[in-house]
């Protein structure tokens, strides 16, 4: 019987040794790629041709496509806008230079009759985005400027004039009003593509208690002999 006791005790005790040095081991990369390849991967269905869903054209260009709508031409330097006329809305409106706020954004005129001109960016007729922004009404000033810019239709003339008494001629192609945090400066802001007028205003719902608007008006225009041309591909 104690030879059988033993026996059973020394077998016992090589069992815990051995379980005592498999733990205390390193792990060694066999043992890892035994555990890789027991491992499961679930299958994904990955979508064929025939499975994926038709695309959806939008019902409208978004602002970003419509900066690239036009080809650049060769580089020219006009003057800086002084004045903008929208004959669809009755704007007649001064243009005067801006920067940018402390806060970083675009500065805007203090007089709600006057337009701001984003001067770190593109002039009206340059490469780029050319960008206007005025406001929608001040308090104890009554309408802005740019208050029916969200009336606009494709196709409504915009005019702006130069310091040196040239002219600019601008069609609008697309308004659209797009929440705060959804504006695409990166686009509206672009010093590169073809020339383009970008209209910028306040819009949507106004909140009290932030004393601001949670959207903004973007109206786009192109130069009215890009207008033209796009129109005589079209037919």
């Amino acid at each position: 019987m104690l030879p059988k006791i033993l026996t059973t005790i020394g077998v016992v005790l090589l069992l815990a040794s051995a379980v005592f040095w498999l733990r205390s081991r390193p792990v060694e990369k066999g043992d890892l790629d035994q555990a890789v390849s027991a491992t499961t991967v679930p299958a994904v269905d990955i979508p064929t041709e025939s499975t994926m869903p038709e695309p959806v054209e939008p019902d409208e260009p978004s602002i970003a496509d419509l900066i690239r709508v036009v080809d650049a031409p060769d580089e020219v330097v006009p003057e800086p806008p002084v004045a903008v006329r929208i004959g669809g809305i009755e704007v007649e409106a001064p243009v005067v230079p801006v920067g940018v706020e402390p806060d970083g954004q675009m500065e805007i005129p203090r007089d709600v009759d006057e337009i701001g001109w984003y001067s770190f960016g593109p002039s009206p007729g340059q490469q780029g985005s050319a960008v206007l922004a005025g406001h929608v009404s001040g308090s104890g000033q009554g309408r802005g400027a740019f208050y029916d810019i969200k009336r606009l239709t494709v196709g409504d003339p915009v005019e702006v004039d130069h310091a040196d008494g040239s002219t600019s001629e601008y069609v609008v192609v697309a308004v659209q009003t797009i929440d705060k945090g959804e504006l695409p400066t990166d686009e509206i802001f672009r010093r590169d593509g073809g020339p383009i007028l970008t209209l910028i205003t306040c819009g949507g719902s106004f909140s009290r208690s932030l004393n601001s608007y949670d959207s903004n008006v973007v109206a786009v225009a192109v130069p009215i002999e890009a207008a033209s041309e796009t129109d005589a591909d079209s037919q």
